[in-house]
């Protein structure tokens, strides 16, 4: 099958197979039109959104919680940025 190039965007799609619509096997199945359905995300030429960046890092800090139930103490998780630079 082909088809004509797809406007930059998400999309969503299916097949129809003998009058029924049903979802490509072969692709993540989004919530669109009401119901599960395929979908594919086409990228936008000269935009770097989903490359991947040198963000600044933080910290994690993991320390125990107390709990006022009969249990071990949770872990806890703190993130912290560091300063840019």
């Amino acid at each position: 099958m082909t088809t004509p190039p797809a406007a930059p965007g998400f999309h969503y799609y299916w097949f129809v197979l003998d009058g029924v619509a049903v979802n490509d096997p072969s692709s993540e199945t989004f919530f669109g039109y009401g119901k599960p359905t395929s979908g594919v995300d086409i990228p936008e030429p000269g935009v770097d959104f989903y490359e991947a960046k040198d963000v600044p890092h933080g910290d994690e800090t993991r320390s125990p919680w107390p709990t006022l139930l009969a249990l071990p103490e949770l872990p806890r998780f703190l993130w912290s940025l560091r300063p840019c630079p």
